[in-house]
């Protein structure tokens, strides 16, 4: 039997990154003694490597959101990778038809989208390439298209607890009992790309908010660097403000904070909301625009089941304020969404074992592939 694994991560952002690490060591740990090779690029590749994860480089000297270079990049990395039993590719379609045409290898998708949530639904047979599709989403996100006719699995957020507050986070507010009010300590994460324009929207939108508003024991963690190119108007440096920068632990910050404020369109919220802590999601549509469909289905189902709150970049900051107060009120108080149904999550070992499942299965044979080597 062929142990290797070749692991595909997106090179765009930190999220797909992040859950993909905790598949890997779920692996790693469900098989002691499994040989997986991670690659990546762009933003992908700076997540695993800041973290000291051995991964390959797909050089993609277009930057990570040119998908016809990137499509030739994958390919070029495929032919020289190691021949894997199993290819597993987060939304790197374009390793599908090498994968089935060239390897003769099973290929196992993970995408929180199809086609169709982008608006070329004559697209989505692309899809019929991988040997499974596994959606790490909310089922009630999606509508699954007619043309995709190979396994599709919604297995729901893959999500994980939080470690117990270390000393790398933020220090907690003063004694509440010193105050005329409990003080507030609020997070805003930005992901793994905080110089993105809807991210610098979002800070300035949080410091006009803060600076109105925010008594001198209120504390606010922002996960970036201070930014000289704030939109007008944005004071950046702000009593009770600090600017923790890019860090490698978040959670250590999301721990110690009454609410946390995410871009609404990223999964950290329901990483948050898995763990019991209050969010607060930036929601747009300047930002809802460029992203699938299905992931506006996903906030709004969110929302309605009362498990966050969003604001729009518009938002006045009396408002944005109130939302903060009235979610840190609410805290972990809330219904558990497993247990009242509302949502599903899912852990790094079920998406594994399912994985590894595929891997053991017997190779179906493949059409023009070169099965015996190159």
């Amino acid at each position: 039997m062929n142990n290797v694994v070749v692991f595909i991560s997106s090179g765009v952002g930190y999220g797909h990154a992040a859950r993909d690490l905790r598949v890997i060591r779920a692996l790693s740990r469900l098989r002691p003694g499994l040989e997986i090779e991670i690659a990546s690029y762009g933003t992908g590749l700076d997540y695993f490597r800041s973290r000291s994860i051995p991964c390959v480089e797909i050089e993609t000297p277009g930057g990570p959101r040119d998908l016809a270079a990137v499509g030739v990049a994958v390919r070029e990395y495929l032919a020289a990778a190691p021949r894997p039993g199993l290819v597993v590719t987060d939304e790197v379609v374009a390793a599908l038809p090498y994968c089935r045409t060239v390897l003769g290898v099973a290929c196992v998708l993970l995408t929180d989208w199809f086609f169709s949530d982008i608006g070329r639904p004559d697209l989505d047979y692309r899809f019929n390439l991988a040997d499974e599709v596994i959606v790490p989403d909310l089922a009630a996100a999606h509508r699954t298209p007619e043309t995709v006719t190979v396994p599709v699995t919604f297995t729901g957020p893959i999500v994980e607890r939080f470690p117990a507050p270390g000393a790398g986070a933020a220090e907690p507010g003063p004694d509440p009992r010193a105050t005329p009010r409990p003080p507030l300590r609020v997070v805003l994460g930005l992901g793994g790309e905080p110089g993105r324009p809807v991210a610098l929207r979002m800070i300035s939108r949080t410091l006009l908010a803060w600076q109105q508003h925010a008594g001198p024991h209120d504390r606010l963690t922002i996960l970036a660097r201070p930014a000289g190119d704030l939109p007008a108007g944005a004071p950046a440096l702000l009593p009770g403000v600090h600017w923790a920068g890019l860090v490698t632990d978040p959670q250590e910050h999301y721990r110690k904070a009454d609410v946390v404020l995410v871009d609404a369109m990223g999964f950290t919220c329901c990483e948050l909301i898995a763990n019991g802590i209050a969010v607060v999601g930036f929601s747009d549509p300047r930002i809802s625009s460029v992203f699938p469909a299905s992931f506006g289905r996903r906030v709004e189902h969110l929302e309605r089941s009362g498990l966050m709150a969003t604001a729009s970049l518009a938002t006045e900051p009396a408002r944005l304020w109130q939302l903060l107060a009235e979610a840190a009120e609410r805290g972990s108080a809330g219904p558990d969404p497993v247990a009242a149904g509302l949502v599903r999550w899912s852990a790094a070992e079920d998406i594994a074992a399912s994985l590894l499942a595929r891997l053991d299965a017997p190779s179906p044979a493949r059409e023009g592939a070169l099965t015996n080597g190159r």
